[in-house]
């Protein structure tokens, strides 16, 4: 929590907007038995980091995390760090918008993300 407090994060993180927590989230995506193994991922709205995190466990060749919020995306940058898997970190960002967009909000699609 000091971690996420040090970001500037007053609230604890509770992992979707629907109040579902990360725990849960992970074990829907486990249930879905995907073979990670060698293949790209990319983490839509990945928000800290935490399911990419534990999908980098089981093996594959790449993670392609984006967000569209700065802060939340530095808090992933900092969660990634300590994995082996080769990563990269997105910032989302409409093209025409100046300000990072909530993709839990925001039903566009960011088509041009450029590197956080």
């Amino acid at each position: 929590m000091a971690l996420l407090t040090s970001l500037g994060f007053s609230q604890p993180i509770q992992g979707t907007r629907v109040g579902r927590p990360w725990r849960q989230r992970l074990a829907d995506l486990l249930a879905c038995e995907v073979d990670y193994a060698g293949k790209t991922v990319l983490d839509a709205g990945c928000n800290v980091g935490i399911l990419a995190y534990e999908i980098t466990k089981l093996g594959p060749s790449f993670i392609h995390a984006i967000d569209g919020s700065r802060p939340v995306l530095n808090a992933a940058r900092l969660i990634l760090r300590s994995v082996e898997t080769p990563h990269r970190l997105d910032l989302a960002r409409h093209p025409h918008w100046s300000e990072p967009v909530d993709p839990g909000t925001d039903p566009s699609v960011f088509p041009n993300a450029v590197e956080a």
